[in-house]
Protein backbone atom coordinates (compact mmCIF):
# COMPACT_ATOMS: atom_id res chain seq x y z
CA UNK A 1 0.00 0.00 0.00
CA UNK A 2 1.19 3.54 -0.93
CA UNK A 3 0.68 6.75 -2.27
CA UNK A 4 0.52 10.69 -1.34
CA UNK A 5 -1.07 12.75 0.70
CA UNK A 6 -1.79 16.22 -0.56
CA UNK A 7 -4.34 19.37 0.20
CA UNK A 8 -7.07 20.93 -1.93
CA UNK A 9 -4.43 22.82 -4.52
CA UNK A 10 -2.76 19.23 -5.03
CA UNK A 11 0.56 20.32 -2.84
CA UNK A 12 2.40 17.52 -0.97
CA UNK A 13 1.63 17.88 2.44
CA UNK A 14 4.72 16.87 4.12
CA UNK A 15 4.80 14.94 8.06
CA UNK A 16 1.59 13.94 7.83
CA UNK A 17 0.66 10.74 9.56
CA UNK A 18 -0.93 7.83 7.89
CA UNK A 19 -2.27 5.13 10.29
CA UNK A 20 -3.73 1.93 9.03
CA UNK A 21 -5.59 -0.68 11.19
CA UNK A 22 -6.32 -4.23 9.61
CA UNK A 23 -9.93 -4.59 11.19
CA UNK A 24 -9.68 -8.27 11.75
CA UNK A 25 -6.44 -8.30 13.84
CA UNK A 26 -6.69 -4.98 15.13
CA UNK A 27 -3.03 -4.49 14.32
CA UNK A 28 -1.85 -0.80 13.58
CA UNK A 29 1.02 0.88 11.75
CA UNK A 30 1.83 4.23 10.93
CA UNK A 31 4.22 6.28 8.12
CA UNK A 32 4.53 9.81 7.84
CA UNK A 33 4.87 11.22 4.66
CA UNK A 34 8.02 12.23 2.77
CA UNK A 35 8.97 15.41 0.91
CA UNK A 36 6.77 14.78 -1.80
CA UNK A 37 4.06 13.66 0.43
CA UNK A 38 4.43 9.98 -0.52
CA UNK A 39 4.36 7.47 2.15
CA UNK A 40 4.30 2.92 1.58
CA UNK A 41 3.15 0.33 3.03
CA UNK A 42 5.28 -2.75 2.93
CA UNK A 43 4.35 -6.75 3.83
CA UNK A 44 1.02 -5.92 4.80
CA UNK A 45 -1.36 -9.01 5.64
CA UNK A 46 -4.11 -10.02 2.98
CA UNK A 47 -7.33 -8.07 4.46
CA UNK A 48 -9.57 -5.26 5.42
CA UNK A 49 -7.78 -1.70 6.64
CA UNK A 50 -9.12 1.49 7.82
CA UNK A 51 -7.18 4.17 7.09
CA UNK A 52 -6.89 7.85 8.79
CA UNK A 53 -4.31 10.44 7.34
CA UNK A 54 -3.87 13.95 9.76
CA UNK A 55 -1.83 16.63 9.07
CA UNK A 56 -1.70 20.07 11.10
CA UNK A 57 -4.13 22.36 9.47
CA UNK A 58 -6.47 19.64 7.98
CA UNK A 59 -9.28 17.93 8.71
CA UNK A 60 -8.80 13.98 9.15
CA UNK A 61 -9.17 12.00 5.92
CA UNK A 62 -10.38 8.60 7.06
CA UNK A 63 -10.97 5.45 4.69
CA UNK A 64 -12.87 2.42 5.35
CA UNK A 65 -12.57 -0.76 3.38
CA UNK A 66 -9.39 -0.93 1.82
CA UNK A 67 -8.49 -3.83 0.78
CA UNK A 68 -5.11 -5.38 0.94
CA UNK A 69 -4.62 -8.39 -1.22
CA UNK A 70 -1.38 -10.38 -2.55
CA UNK A 71 0.37 -9.59 -5.47
CA UNK A 72 -1.83 -6.53 -6.38
CA UNK A 73 -0.37 -2.98 -5.92
CA UNK A 74 -2.75 -0.38 -4.28
CA UNK A 75 -1.86 3.45 -4.02
CA UNK A 76 -4.32 5.66 -2.64
CA UNK A 77 -3.98 9.52 -2.86
CA UNK A 78 -6.03 10.99 0.17
CA UNK A 79 -6.85 14.58 -0.14
CA UNK A 80 -7.06 16.78 2.67
CA UNK A 81 -9.44 20.08 3.23
CA UNK A 82 -7.94 22.88 5.05
CA UNK A 83 -9.70 22.30 8.83
CA UNK A 84 -12.47 25.13 10.01
CA UNK A 85 -11.60 27.37 12.31
CA UNK A 86 -14.53 27.02 14.87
Amino acid sequence: LQGTVVGPDGAAIVNATVKIVNVERKTERQATTGEEGQYRFSALTPGAYEMTVSAQGFSTYRRENVEVQVGAPLQIRAVLSVASLS
